[in-house]
């Protein structure tokens, strides 16, 4: 191997070193960026005197420290009173919970929004026959799902096949009609994620 392969390496491993250096000195700073703290606020040194002094709690999120000399420092814990000056702490923020589905009985109109959304999809919407129209609720979104059986161009019944969609006001907007047994599977499964099994 040449000098020059082995001074490309050495300068390599240093390189990762001080990489490595660097995600450490942040190791504390980085929730500051994530909790929206003061934009001034994230701008100061960071550094970690968890080294110099125990935690005495984490209850998550960041705090923001100063020493007797002025050295600001960010803390992902509370550290115990005396060299360090508690200046604010921002509490860990926590995003809502999605909502789990719940089943609802559907009303009349809305049956009918249903059956006049669906009609306008098939080839003869006279022939058209519901089964096991569902709805359910989720996130303040309002589901429907069921099956329906109609005639094809040929004039044949193709079977029940599954259907999906959503609530717009008193509109019902068709997510999905199965013409497939695949695109059946499909529809099933996201009607189930919604809280509707037929």
């Amino acid at each position: 191997m040449t000098k020059k392969a082995n001074a490309n390496i050495a300068l390599a491993s240093v390189g990762f070193a001080l990489l490595l250096a660097g995600c450490a000195a942040q190791k504390y700073s980085a929730p500051a960026a994530q909790m929206n703290v003061p934009q001034s606020a994230t701008k100061l040194p960071a550094q970690t005197p968890q080294n110099q002094q125990t935690c005495t709690s984490e209850k998550g999120g960041v705090y923001k420290y100063r020493d007797n000399s002025g050295n600001v420092y960010f803390s992902g814990c509370e550290l115990a009173p005396g060299r360090y000056t508690l200046e604010w702490y921002r509490p860990r923020r926590i995003p809502p919970q999605a909502q789990a589905p719940t089943s609802i009985s559907l009303s009349k109109s809305q049956i009918n929004a249903i059956r006049s959304s669906i009609n306008s999809r098939l080839k003869d919407p006279y022939s058209s026959k519901f089964h096991t129209i569902r709805g359910a609720k989720k996130d303040k979104a309002v589901y429907a799902c069921g099956m329906v059986n109609a005639k094809n161009a040929f004039g044949g019944y193709v079977g029940k096949r599954p259907f999906l969609g959503i609530f717009d006001g008193s509109r019902f907007v068709v997510g999905g009609l199965a013409s497939s047994d695949f695109e059946a599977l499909q529809l099933l499964r996201r009607c189930s994620e919604r809280g509707i099994d037929l």
